[in-house]
C-alpha cells in the first residue's frame, strides 16, 4: 500500500490522501472500542475463544460437532464485519459454545489448554457481564454493518447517505436510552437457561494518595 501510494506521488506530486468517507463508521468503531477497558476486555476475551479452537484441528472439530450453524471468526482491526460474525455466533449459539470449551477441556492432554478452556468457558461465557456486552455489541454492531455496506454500495445517492447517517444516529441515541434494559432482560434469559447466576461487579474508587495535607481524604480516580 506505501509503494502504491509512492506510485501515485510520482505521476503526480499534488495527489493526497482522502480516506472513503463510507468507511467512516468502521473508524469509529475501532476508536470507540479502545476508549473502554470492558470492550477492550470482551473483544480480547472472543479472539481467546477463537485462538483456542483455531489453534488445533482436533479443536477445531469439537466446534463444529457442537456449534453446527455458526462458527468463530478471527477479529480484524479494519473489518468489522468479521466481529459482527464472531458475536453472532455468541449471541445465538453461547451454550453451545460453552460445551465445545468444556469437551477441549475433557478431551485434551495439554494442562494449559485444559485451564485455557476452562476459564473461557466459566469466567467469560459463564460470567453476565461477557453475555452482556455480547447483547449489546450485537445489537450495535448490526445496524452499523448494515448502514456500512449500504453506504459503500456502487449506486449510492448523497441524499440516501445523509438520511441513513441520521438514522444511525436516532437508533444509537434511542438504544442508549432504551437499550440497556432491554439487553437486561435478554441477558436474564440466557443466564437462566445456561444456570449462571447474574452477578455484576461494582465498580470501585481508587483513592489518589495525597501530595499536601490540604488536599481533600475523599477525592480519589475512578
Amino acid at each position: 500500500m506505501v509503494y502504491f501510494g509512492l506510485h501515485i506521488l510520482l505521476a503526480n506530486s499534488r495527489a493526497f490522501f482522502i480516506p472513503c468517507g463510507f468507511h467512516n463508521l468502521n473508524l469509529v468503531l475501532g476508536d470507540m472500542a479502545k476508549c473502554s477497558l470492558q470492550t477492550v476486555t470482551f473483544l480480547g476475551g472472543l479472539q481467546r475463544i477463537y485462538v483456542i479452537f483455531a489453534a488445533s484441528p482436533a479443536r477445531w472439530k469439537i466446534l463444529e460437532d457442537t456449534v453446527p450453524y455458526i462458527t468463530a471468526t478471527p477479529l480484524s482491526d479494519t473489518r468489522w464485519q468479521c466481529r459482527l460474525e464472531s458475536v453472532k455466533a455468541l449471541r445465538y449459539q453461547m451454550t453451545e459454545i460453552k460445551e465445545a470449551l468444556f469437551a477441549v477441556a475433557d478431551e485434551s492432554w495439554n494442562p494449559m489448554v485444559k485451564a485455557e478452556a476452562e476459564s473461557l468457558a466459566n469466567f467469560e461465557v459463564g460470567n453476565s457481564e461477557f453475555i452482556l456486552a455480547t447483547i449489546i455489541w450485537y445489537d450495535n454492531l448490526f445496524v452499523v454493518n448494515t448502514v456500512s455496506k449500504s453506504l459503500q454500495s456502487a449506486d449510492m445517492q448523497l441524499d440516501v447517505a445523509v438520511q441513513q447517517i441520521k438514522g444511525l444516529v436516532t437508533y444509537c441515541t434511542k438504544y442508549r436510552d432504551s437499550g440497556f434494559h432491554s439487553a437486561m432482560i435478554t441477558v436474564k434469559e440466557i443466564a437462566s437457561a445456561m444456570d449462571v447466576e447474574q452477578v455484576f461487579k461494582q465498580n470501585r474508587s481508587r483513592r489518589r494518595k495525597r501530595q499536601f495535607d490540604y488536599e481533600s481524604r475523599d477525592k480519589g480516580t475512578l
